[in-house]
């Protein structure tokens, strides 16, 4: 059996990181430029700017990033559970 809550607490840290570091890529202006070189390799052409960091949306992010990593890393673990068990392999 998986732990959900460690699960939950891995993916929310993992996604957490992952918001922290678009908030850095963009308040260090390394955003953009990764935007326009990502973009085209996807066959996406828009024309789009990057708003400036404000620091509570920022904060905001990070933290739903942890939120919704937690649900989904806890909704994973309870499948896992759910469909292989306490089975051996």
């Amino acid at each position: 059996m998986v732990n959900k809550s460690r699960v939950g607490l891995f993916f929310g840290v993992v996604y957490g990181l992952c918001h922290l570091s678009w908030v850095l890529l963009l308040a260090f202006g390394w955003a953009q430029p990764m935007m326009e070189w990502l973009m085209p390799m996807h066959f996406i052409n828009i024309t789009y700017t990057l708003s400036e960091v404000a620091a509570g949306k920022a904060i905001l992010g990070i933290i739903m990033g942890f939120i919704m990593g937690f649900v989904d890393g806890f909704i994973l673990a309870a499948l896992w559970n759910w469909i292989v068990g306490g089975k051996k392999a």
